[in-house]
């Protein structure tokens, strides 16, 4: 298999940044950035990229409409939690029975079989692993844990007993992440750029994600007692960043990436 890219959105609200969500500010829809998931999956076909998108159970009712034609395109449905909420903090048992709720409602509300996972924030540990995977998830994308067991695929993908994880991309020397969300949008845009294209020149794989309110151009909600720091998180570069990202993805092809969701990955390698 030739170099490939893997494009992802964790779909969920706004209100489920970290910085956001641990202050319980009340939802107002305006801001939720839900049409953002419409505005990226649109972008997606224009381009005729096919996507993997994690979503958090809570924001399905927001963008069921969304995903259902997303499927129809051949973009993946995968899960990002039932509540948006650290599982490093969850008892076992509760985070199993969240997984299998969260599970059971997107496979019966999108019509899918859900196969991959990503944790809030990537947040997880070698236990987590197991629960889902005995609960019948096979992948999942964020930071392998421990790489001890696991047969490397390419640059990005890992597996280990028919499990795959589908790692972020970091900057051999001092470990940025270039994978997309806030580093590329934050990262001054030329030195992102000057990275990126030096990593995929040089590697066979590369991931890519990025959240809804990230590419949302008009003004967020004032939140009081943010820190500068979040701040600057929250609204630096997002008016731009949807041009940005198109930028990386033009780089791709040039570079003879193809594009692929991250089930049929595992399924072209099965074969």
């Amino acid at each position: 298999m030739n170099k490939v890219a893997f494009i992802s959105m964790d779909v969920e609200s706004f209100y489920d940044t970290s910085c956001i969500k641990k202050r319980n500010i009340a939802p107002v829809d305006e801001y939720d950035c839900s049409n953002m998931v419409k505005a990226f999956i649109d972008f997606l076909n224009e381009k005729n990229i096919k996507a993997t998108l994690f979503v958090t159970v809570d924001f399905l009712p927001k963008v069921k409409e969304y995903l259902i034609e997303a499927i129809k395109n051949g973009h993946e449905i995968a899960l990002h939690s039932l509540h948006h909420i650290d599982v490093i903090n969850q008892k076992d048992e509760e985070f199993e029975s969240d997984l299998k709720e969260a599970k059971k409602i997107l496979e019966k509300e999108l019509g899918v079989i859900i196969f991959g996972n990503r944790f809030p924030c990537f947040k997880k540990e070698d236990k987590h692993i197991e629960i889902i995977q005995n609960n019948g998830v096979m992948f999942d994308s964020g930071n392998l844990v421990d790489k001890n067991g696991y047969q490397k695929l390419n640059d990005v993908t890992y597996e280990k007993d028919g499990f795959y994880e589908f790692t972020l991309v970091r900057t051999p020397v001092s470990k940025i992440n270039i994978s997309g969300g806030a580093f590329l949008r934050l990262l001054p845009w030329p030195f992102a750029y000057h990275k990126v294209k030096r990593y995929v020149k040089k590697h066979d794989a590369y991931t890519f994600y990025l959240h809804p309110f990230e590419i949302y151009d008009g003004e967020l909600p004032q939140v009081k007692g943010l820190s500068l720091l979040e701040k600057t998180f929250i609204n630096r570069g997002r008016d731009i960043y949807l041009k940005k990202i198109e930028k990386i993805f033009n780089l791709l092809k040039e570079e003879g990436y193809s594009f692929m969701t991250m089930s049929d990955y595992i399924k072209e390698k099965k074969k």
